[in-house]
Formats: C-alpha cells, sequence, structure tokens
C-alpha cells in the first residue's frame, strides 16, 4: 500500500509521521480517541507493512489492561520520504495536534 493510494493519503501520512515522531510508538486506543485516526486505517497501514502492531499489558492501578502498541517500520519510514505529493505540502505532527501548513 502507498500513501497515495490510500482513501485518505494526507490523514495515512500524518499517521506514519505521528508513529515515526515517538519513539516508543503509540496505543491504538491513543490514535482513535485522542487524534482521531479510523481503526481500518490503522489496520490498512499495519496490513501494508508500513505499521507494526503488538499487543502488551499494561497496568492501570492495581489492574493490568491488555493495550495494542503500534510502531512505524523502515517501510512506513520510507513512504513517508517518497511520498511525491510532499513537496507541495508539508504536514508537521506537533503534541497532540496534526497541522497541515503550506510551503512557501
Amino acid at each position: 500500500m502507498q500513501i497515495v493510494t490510500s482513501p485518505q493519503p494526507h490523514r495515512t501520512l500524518e499517521l506514519l509521521k505521528l508513529l515515526a515522531s515517538s519513539p516508543h510508538g503509540a496505543t491504538a486506543a491513543l490514535l482513535v480517541r485522542a487524534h482521531g485516526f479510523d481503526s481500518d486505517m490503522i489496520a490498512g497501514v499495519v496490513r501494508a507493512g508500513l505499521a507494526t502492531a503488538e499487543r502488551e499489558t499494561m497496568k492501570a492501578g492495581v489492574k493490568p489492561v491488555e493495550v495494542v502498541r503500534l510502531g512505524i517500520t523502515a517501510a512506513g519510514r520510507k513512504a513517508i520520504e517518497e511520498c511525491r505529493w510532499c513537496s507541495t505540502r508539508r504536514i508537521s505532527v506537533r503534541g497532540s495536534r496534526a497541522r497541515r501548513e503550506q510551503d512557501f
């Protein structure tokens, strides 16, 4: 799956850039709830080999909770670098908000 063939290439690129900027990745729940990514999009980048998904157990208080942590792959980083339409538009991720900026 190339970014440009995705139904929402800008959002897919935002997702990959967010994962690339996070040394420990991000949980699927965080990506869906806080960043508004669709679970089908997340599954699509994992199926395409652009990201990995690993199940892990975290402690929430005294109760263990299973989460899915996503991380970017080398193929995902390469997809960001090779994105053709990125030359006219830059997408940056700051904090919990993604925003688009026009290059001048």
